[in-house]
């Protein structure tokens, strides 16, 4: 089986890698490709001023021409035998290959797996709001996975030559023909429904199974969904604390609900303060 890839010079800066070329690839070759090239299972049209260029197609939203996968990217919350296990339980077809940065401490996070799952179309589609939904679909599987994958635009650094490398091809690829269509109208028109609050002592139950105050937690944690009337047997959700808004955060890619917290936490520290002063 031969998988369509885009493939860019293999540099670290992303304002460089402007430029794909398109190339086919057999499964045995695969590995090969993604350590010796930046690329992505996105292809982009042709860029009539590169034409004559190796690396002729402009990476752009606009220039989206076709797909042939989609590659989700794991950067905390989540090992590869966890990844693996999931995969395997749904029965999909997949690559894994760890990232530049697996086990390594980046920033603020400590060192822990990071890593790229690649995942294949039964067929290639033209189509941008098939590969969207693969992406709400996938959400499902892993909502640790960096939400910037639905881009049109995205594409993935070269792993290193001696990454860790997985494949399984006994399942089932993802159906195209099966992905739901939605626009960006009506996928906002949704999320504009689908919005509730809720308390910052709501307990929610994390995916490694401890159950937790929302109010304590930092950063983005995948989890249960809370609504009662969604019993999340896996971990379809994920919670996280927004600095900007100074607000805690929940979503479902389940059953397609968001959650704002009814207080700020500045608002919720205050209050608790103020109980033991009224005390």
């Amino acid at each position: 089986m031969k998988i369509k890839l885009s493939l860019g010079s293999n540099t670290l800066n992303a304002q460089q890698a402007t430029h794909f070329m398109c190339e086919s690839v057999d499964l045995s070759e695969l590995k090969g490709k993604i350590t010796e090239y930046n690329y992505s299972l996105i292809t982009w049209k042709i860029d009539e001023q590169s034409k004559d260029d190796i690396f002729n197609r402009k990476r752009l939203s606009n220039n989206f021409e076709s797909a042939s996968g989609i590659v989700v990217d794991i950067d905390e919350g989540i090992t590869v035998e966890e990844a693996r296990v999931r995969l395997r339980n749904e029965r999909l077809n997949h690559v894994i290959i760890t990232s530049k940065s697996h086990q390594k401490v980046k920033g603020d996070s400590p060192a822990c797996d990071r890593f790229h799952i690649l995942l294949f179309f039964d067929t290639e589609t033209t189509s941008a709001e098939k590969y969207k939904a693969a992406y709400q679909k996938l959400l499902g599987i892993f909502p640790e996975m960096d939400t910037s994958v639905k881009d049109l635009a995205r594409f993935i650094f070269a792993s290193p030559t001696d990454a860790e490398y997985w494949e399984y091809f006994d399942g089932k690829f993802i159906a195209v023909n099966e992905l739901e269509e939605i626009s960006d109208e009506e996928r906002s028109a949704i999320s504009s429904r689908n919005i509730f609050d809720f308390s910052p002592e709501q307990i929610v139950t994390l995916s490694s199974g401890e159950q937790v105050k929302i109010i304590d937690i930092e950063g983005k944690h995948p989890c249960h969904c809370i609504r009662p009337e969604h019993p999340d047997k896996h971990p379809s959700a994920f919670v996280q604390y927004v600095a900007e808004k100074d607000k805690h955060m929940f979503y479902c890619s389940a059953c397609g609900w968001t959650g704002w917290c009814s207080v700020t936490r500045f608002e919720y520290m205050l209050s608790m303060k103020m109980r033991d002063f009224y005390f």
